[in-house]
């Protein structure tokens, strides 16, 4: 095994715990952050650089397991470094944020999912 499959694991979170990444490359944004002011830029999207309803539609019906998130723990927060999207639309989806007039059928989604948990580094080269 290398070091990178080593500092690697699977880890069934709540999506209502984990948060996110506020440094984006998609759209950076204030460090500081709430979810709530993430995804309140990502359902205005003016720039079209969230694409929340294309995502939607991709997905199907359901949600898929077979693209995991990208986690790193900073203080024992669970930060979404890659999967960001999907973890926008389960928010949605479950009610744990407020949106306004942003109605898109967004597909089953399970209230706690797999994720990679991994270091920084290995987080960073993934999503850069």
């Amino acid at each position: 095994m290398n070091e990178a499959s080593m500092s690697q694991k699977i880890e069934n979170i709540s999506i209502e715990k984990l948060v996110l990444w506020t440094e984006n490359p998609r759209d950076p944004i204030d460090p500081t952050a709430t979810d709530q002011e993430v995804i309140n830029r990502a359902i205005t999207d003016n720039e079209s650089k969230w694409q929340l309803e294309k995502l939607a539609k991709e997905m199907g019906e359901y949600y898929d397991y077979s693209e995991l998130p990208t986690v790193v723990y900073h203080d024992k927060k669970p930060v979404v470094y890659d999967g960001n999207r999907r973890i926008v639309l389960g928010k949605i989806k479950h009610n744990l944020v407020s949106v306004k007039d942003f109605n898109i059928n967004i597909p089953e989604f399970p209230r706690s999912i797999p994720c990679n948990v991994c270091s920084k580094d290995i987080a960073l080269k993934k999503c850069l």
